[in-house]
């Protein structure tokens, strides 16, 4: 599922996304952001046809850090997508890997939650 298959749903209140506007000079943060928020989804939507996906998503920015940190959770079984052949198709966590740096997975609540910060 890709980003722009999202707007019907967003249209419709089926999903909650709020996204400011931001500087010009933030731009390209933003613009990555929104490529791992995309690659996320399909990854953890990858293989569940029209089945519903519980995810939550936490974008949070430090002004005196100046750092844009991502938090995704879903519900479902273990998927780590950090592992080694955890995926059959390796290119979205390859292009999170590059877009992103302290990235993390843990297993919290029988949820599997990936955290990381957006690279400047």
């Amino acid at each position: 599922m890709k980003f722009a298959a999202l707007i019907p749903a967003l249209q419709a209140g089926k999903i909650d996304l709020a996204i400011s506007i931001t500087p010009t000079g933030e731009r390209k943060k933003w613009n990555r952001a929104l490529l791992l928020v995309e690659e996320l989804l399909a990854v953890f939507c990858a293989g569940r046809g029209d089945q519903a996906v519980d995810i939550d998503l936490t974008l949070s920015y430090s002004e005196k850090q100046d750092s844009l940190d991502l938090m995704v959770e879903s519900a479902g079984d273990y998927l780590n997508p950090f592992e080694e052949n955890t995926l059959s198709d390796q290119l979205g966590i390859t292009i999170v890997k590059n877009l992103s740096e302290n990235m993390e997975y843990r297993r919290v609540n029988n949820r599997n939650r990936v955290c990381f910060t957006v690279k400047k």
